[in-house]
């Protein structure tokens, strides 16, 4: 498996070299040239890079990372993949000289309308309404989920969009 970003759960990738499932005592990196052996951060250290400075804070993946917590064997990167998955589904029917009305609007008539996402007015209270391969599976959850997929999305588009106390 090839990770997406950063670390990833289940596979890396450094340079251009594939690792394959994490094993429990670490990786040995085989290359052109060279071997390498390194240890796979946990889940709890995988979230603390990430959220170590503000500078180019990966805030979808920090939020996904947080569903470890209760579901330590989520693959992050396969939720990263599926955003990315939407994010070039959009743009492939996005004209290149768009102006960002039409991305903005056209963006949330595809969240919304077509990809479905909406608040889970019924069941708002369930956690489940906060980890975000739930919410992309169910396509519900609350404000600040919905947010944090709507944002990733915004700025893939070029939208300059970013939350407000987030």
């Amino acid at each position: 498996m090839v990770a997406h970003r950063g670390f990833g759960q289940h596979g890396s990738v450094c340079g251009r070299y594939l690792v394959g499932q994490r094993p429990s005592t670490g990786f040995t990196l085989v290359g052109l040239h060279q071997k390498m052996k390194f240890q796979v951060p946990t889940n709890l250290e995988y979230f603390k890079s990430l959220v170590q400075g503000d500078d180019g804070f990966p805030l979808l993946e920090a939020a996904v990372c947080l569903a470890q917590d209760v579901h330590p064997e989520l693959d992050v990167q396969d939720v990263l993949a599926q955003m990315d998955v939407l994010l070039e589904r959009i743009k492939r029917r996005m004209p290149e000289d768009a102006s960002a009305m039409h991305r903005l609007r056209s963006l949330n008539h595809y969240f919304y309308e077509e990809l479905k996402f909406a608040g889970n007015r019924n069941d708002f209270y369930n956690p489940n309404n906060s980890y975000l391969h739930e919410v992309l599976r169910k396509r519900l959850g609350i404000p600040i989920s919905l947010a944090v997929l709507w944002l990733e999305l915004a700025q893939g588009l070029g939208l300059k969009a970013h939350g407000v106390n987030f």
